[in-house]
């Protein structure tokens, strides 16, 4: 009997059902049968001579069980009274749910068999897997019986019977069953509940030839369709493909022509080298802050991949979905510039911190993805929790040595087991200061803008902490159309640089900010005219008696953003210097503070522009540690005037066009800040030469 299928209907006779009975001096050979809904698929029993010298065999069957409504137990092939039988490469499963327990029941059920040779099965969702009795003999070899939940307690029973277990992966809740080379691991199928034996990518079967299926990449893989914005896009690769198909060229060269793997030109990069990874799910970088042309593709790593054309592009990948666990081992320092890594989201569904992204030690709980409306990046913490999208990159950056991020697929229960282990949650708890309160600042010039994050914590330290997010190192190629809007910390002692989150210390009665907004990659022929509108996003979060402004230190004009928008219009038209970066100040103080402190801290100079030399005035309200600073367009610290405590009053001091060396500096825009433990001030300068 070869290549049949026998399926039985529901029936309202409350009793036990067969698919298969065979009975009697019968030599059958069954290949490629499948039997479905029966409470017996296959009943075979001798003429009633023990040793009858009857021996069939039963290879490549399927066989599902379906209780009746009498709830006995089910049996999946019964042997009785033969002389000998094989059974290959057979599956025998019940109709049921993944997860909801095993059904009582027989996988194989043999008396009286002289010499069964059973190799090559795979029996899952039974209490027990192989049942002998009356004098049975044979051999059990490579075959799988496992569980639908908790693990066996009788996976097999041999009773009056010697039939040896060997090379086999069974479940059993004492350990690993007595025999030679016998396992006790999850075998990983792809989806039992639905009859889908084949063996997953990470499998511990899947090159033991164990079971009745193997992993076979050709029956899982498919066709997978992404559609990519024109221009640069950060991703990854959510699939795996084929080995001999996983480079660049291989994967994205036929649907995106010209698509280039050159040193001097290339339509992919990678940012840090990864080691190749000694067990599938395992991604060990270092970091190298270089972006390199990758030899493959394959999931967890991002990508910068460039689309040729000036409109969308759908790609084809032909691979399968790797639903394991991944362990990323990453290195940096808290210095903003180094430790950056580009991941991407392996699975092919969203994921995010409280479902499929996990942080361990030395990892800053922050994340940025790519918008592709604004041209810029969206920072995903718990406070602003969004999802990676299948095939979605994302930025992350490693603050100590050894530090780890895992991956777990979303939304989906597994049990716990040594070969796919489902990480703990707790390990997103990661200690950093309490967050009092923040707010949004939006900068956008039409529909390209960028947002950074302000706000106050209780623990957080004025310098880099666990709250703060250093921008992210830019790409090896121009970002045209990108509006980049940071808080301008270069006054730092340590760590100093941009940043996309800056949280202060709470334990102050009022705080200040640097920003710096670059139109550099907004400019047109060096050309560049348009309002720039500033807009606050949670003020209302800041606790009431205080004032939000925002200040433009080029003309001294300011805002409240608590109450309206700071509107600024820019021209460009010129390449001296460097006019499309735009510093500003912010300041949240108490109302009181504002005029009669205001009033009295003040400070001027003259003249300007000026050449060689301009006279700094300023008043202080009260005695104070002073520091006064030259700083150039780009937030850098060019000359430190002053730095004392002084007595309150009027000061003056000379600042003479030089750096801190005393080497002259170039013409151009400067400013200087003057900065009190209460109070702070900055005001543009030019010098002409």
């Amino acid at each position: 009997m070869n290549n049949s299928r026998i399926r039985n209907t529901s029936s309202t006779l409350r009793t036990e059902t067969t698919g298969l009975n065979l009975s009697g001096h019968i030599l059958a050979t069954i290949d490629t049968l499948y039997v479905e809904d029966y409470t017996t698929g296959i009943y075979y029993e001798g003429n009633g001579m023990s040793f009858n010298r009857t021996t069939p065999s039963l290879n490549n069957s399927r066989i599902r069980n379906t209780s009746s409504t009498l709830r006995e137990p089910l049996k999946g092939v019964v042997l009785k009274n033969l002389a000998g039988v094989t059974l290959d490469k057979n599956i025998i499963y019940p109709q049921v749910q993944a997860g909801t327990g095993n059904l009582e029941g027989n996988g194989i059920f043999l008396q009286t068999v002289q010499n069964a040779e059973i190799m090559h099965n795979t029996i899952w969702g039974l209490n027990n897997g192989l049942y002998a009795t009356g004098n049975s003999n044979g051999s059990f070899i490579q075959n799988v019986i496992w569980t639908n939940g908790e693990q066996l307690n009788t996976p097999v029973i041999l009773e009056d019977s010697n039939i040896p277990v060997s090379n086999s992966d069974i479940s059993y809740a004492a350990g690993v069953f007595p025999g030679t080379g016998n396992l006790n691991e999850d075998p990983l199928f792809v989806a039992p509940e639905e009859g889908n034996f084949y063996l997953k990518p990470r499998s511990p079967l899947a090159n033991q030839g164990i079971g009745a299926l193997p992993f076979n990449f050709e029956v899982l893989a498919g066709v997978r369709t992404y559609t990519m914005h024109p221009g640069w896009n950060m991703m990854g690769m959510p699939y795996l493909t084929n080995v001999t198909y996983s480079s660049p060229v291989s994967i994205f060269a036929d649907d995106l022509s010209p698509f280039y793997v050159a040193p001097t030109y290339t339509s992919i990069v990678q940012l840090n080298p990864a080691a190749l990874p000694d067990t599938l799910g395992h991604i060990d970088m270092s970091y190298t802050g270089s972006y390199v042309i990758p030899s493959i593709v394959r999931p967890g790593i991002g990508y910068w991949v460039r689309n040729p054309y000036a409109t969308p592009a759908t790609i084809d990948v032909y691979g399968l979905m790797d639903d394991g666990s991944y362990n990323v081992v990453i290195d940096g320092t808290l210095s903003p510039n180094n430790g950056w890594y580009l991941l991407a989201n392996p699975y092919d569904r969203p994921i995010g911190l409280d479902n499929g992204i996990i942080f361990g030690e030395n990892v800053l709980v922050g994340m940025l993805k790519y918008n592709y409306l604004t041209n810029n990046y969206v920072i995903i913490d718990p406070d602003h929790p969004e999802v990676i999208e299948p095939w979605g990159g994302f930025f992350v950056k490693a603050t100590g040595q050894n530090a780890h991020l895992y991956f777990n697929y979303p939304a989906q229960e597994r049990q716990q087991n040594d070969n796919q282990p489902v990480i703990n949650n707790d390990y997103n708890i990661v200690e950093r200061p309490k967050l009092k309160w923040e707010f949004s600042l939006s900068a956008k010039a039409g529909e390209k803008g960028d947002v950074i994050i302000l706000g106050v914590g209780e623990g957080a330290e004025d310098t880099l902490d666990p709250l703060d997010v250093p921008e992210i190192p830019n790409p090896p190629f121009p970002q045209i159309g990108m509006l980049q809007f940071s808080v301008c910390n270069n006054d730092w002692e340590n760590n100093a640089g941009l940043y996309t989150r800056d949280i202060k210390n709470g334990r102050s009665s009022s705080w200040n900010w640097n920003l710096l907004i670059n139109l550099e990659n907004l400019l047109e022929d060096g050309i560049f005219s348009e309002i720039i509108k500033i807009s606050a996003k949670g003020a209302d979060k800041i606790p009431a008696g205080y004032i939000f402004r925002l200040v433009n230190p080029a003309d001294g004009s300011s805002a409240d953003l608590r109450n309206e928008d700071f509107l600024m219009e820019v021209e460009i038209s010129h390449a001296e210097g460097e006019p499309w970066l735009i510093p500003l100040y912010l300041e949240v103080i108490p109302c009181g503070n504002d005029l009669g402190a205001r009033e009295a801290f003040s400070a001027s100079n003259y003249p300007n522009p000026f050449n060689p030399e301009t006279t700094i005035s300023y008043n202080l309200p009260s005695e104070s540690f002073v520091t006064l600073e030259i700083y150039n367009l780009k937030g850098q610290v060019v000359n430190r005037l002053v730095s004392d405590s002084q007595p309150s009053g009027r000061h003056k001091v000379v600042w003479k066009g030089c750096d801190q060396q005393g080497r002259a500096v170039a013409s151009g825009f400067y400013f200087y800040r003057l900065k009190t433990k209460d109070n702070q001030l900055t005001r543009k300068i030019l010098l002409m030469k």
